[in-house]
Formats: structure tokens, C-alpha cells, sequence
């Protein structure tokens, strides 16, 4: 497996981008799902919980789309590009969440900030796919975006199990390591993509690619056989 991941950009491409999409919902179980607890547990009332997603999911809204179009527009950034500074954001902010105890100013701005990246990250990072396909590698998001429910279904049940037995910062610091990841992978995408050998296309529109409306299956040793991967994460 380790020789085809090295000489196979498309499998390599495509179990990076599982991983990335993995630890992204990792994060957002560590970062939102688990939000209701962490700060209950540090002493916010249900309306201030309630009022915190709340400032989070607006800033997030407006925040996506002025980036989104900005991204579009500029030559100089890419959808990586983003993808880095979200993620280092995120990692900083989960970072300084880490020495906070109590409640106070700076637990609920880092939880704010966290909920609020952590939102606006999605649809760049499903946007990483296309982005990736123009370089002519053939993904397969459908295999990656169910891994990464896979990955938010493990956390919740290492999250939760680690807040009972230690304190409720474990969502912050697992959130962390999480983030540190998501970082590492973004970069060796981004590495990965510099290639002068692929042939990157200027206008891409994956609604032009040939899709057939016909189902096909052709039995369960077939389907294991194309998706090994996804098979294999599943059941470890």
C-alpha cells in the first residue's frame, strides 16, 4: 500500500482528501456538536449558549460569502490558500482555548471564533475537491464525505468519553491535535499539487464530465473491490 500511495497520484490525492475531510468533522465535533456541553459545564446560561451559535453562525454566513467571492476573483489565492489560513486560524484559536478554566471574555470569544471558522471552512473545503479535479485527477467525494461522518461518529464517542472521566476541556484539546492535522494535510496537498507535470485546467465545469443514468451493480465483490479503502476505514 505505502509503494502505491507514492507512485499513484490519484489514490494518494484521494486518501489525503478522505483524511482532510475526516479530521474536518472531527473538528466540528469538537468545536460545535460538543459546544453545549463545554460551556455549560464552564457555567453559561442556556440563553448565552443559545446566543453564542447564534453571533457565530452570522459571521459565518456573511464571512463565506465575501471570501467566497474574493477567492473567485483573485489570481493571486487559491481555495487552499484559504483552506491554510481557516485552519491555522482555528488552530490558534483552539490553542488559546487551552488555557482558559473558567467562565469568562476569553472562553466564549475562542468558542465563538472556533464554531464560526469551523462553519465557514465547509464549503471551501468541499470546494477543495473540484479544485483538485481540475488538475486532472479523478476524485471521489462521495467515498470521502461519508468517511468523514465515520470520523465525526469515533470523536463524539472519544469526546464525550474523555469530558466524563478528565473535565470539559478535553473537546478543546482533542479539537486541537484535530486542527494541527487538518493543517499538516492542507500543505501536502498544496505540495502535492505544484507538480509542473499535471495538466491544470483554466476553466473547469465538472457538470461537463460524461455521467451515466443508469445504475449499474454488479455484485457485492465488486463494490468491495473498488472502494478497499473505504471499506477498510470503516471497519477499523
Amino acid at each position: 500500500m505505502t509503494e502505491l500511495i507514492k507512485k499513484n497520484r490519484a489514490y494518494r490525492m484521494n486518501l489525503l482528501y478522505i483524511a482532510l475531510q475526516g479530521c474536518y468533522w472531527m473538528m466540528v465535533c469538537c468545536t460545535v456538536s460538543m459546544g453545549s456541553a463545554y460551556l455549560s459545564n464552564r457555567g453559561y446560561s442556556t440563553f448565552s449558549i443559545g446566543l453564542l451559535f447564534a453571533i457565530a453562525y452570522l459571521f459565518a454566513a456573511v464571512i463565506q460569502q465575501v471570501v467566497s467571492v474574493a477567492t473567485d476573483n483573485s489570481i493571486k489565492f487559491d481555495v487552499i490558500d484559504v483552506l491554510r489560513i481557516l485552519g491555522s486560524i482555528i488552530t490558534l484559536d483552539l490553542l488559546i482555548a487551552l488555557g482558559t478554566h473558567e467562565k469568562g471574555f476569553v472562553t466564549g470569544i475562542t468558542f465563538l471564533i472556533g464554531a464560526m471558522i469551523a462553519t465557514v471552512i465547509q464549503p471551501f473545503l468541499n470546494a477543495l475537491n473540484f479544485h483538485i479535479q481540475r488538475c486532472g485527477i479523478k476524485m471521489n467525494y462521495g467515498v470521502a464525505r461519508a468517511s468523514g461522518s465515520f470520523f465525526f461518529f469515533i470523536m463524539s464517542l472519544v469526546v464525550g468519553f474523555f469530558m466524563k472521566v478528565t473535565t470539559e476541556k478535553a473537546t478543546v484539546a482533542l479539537g486541537f491535535l484535530v486542527s494541527i492535522l487538518f493543517v499538516i494535510i492542507i500543505f501536502w496537498i498544496n505540495e502535492d499539487l505544484k507538480d509542473k507535470n499535471l495538466n491544470v485546467k483554466k476553466d473547469y465545469d465538472p457538470f461537463e464530465e460524461k455521467k451515466s443514468i443508469d445504475f449499474e451493480f454488479d455484485g457485492i465483490n465488486a463494490f468491495v473491490s473498488k472502494y478497499k479503502m473505504f471499506l477498510f476505514i470503516l471497519l477499523v
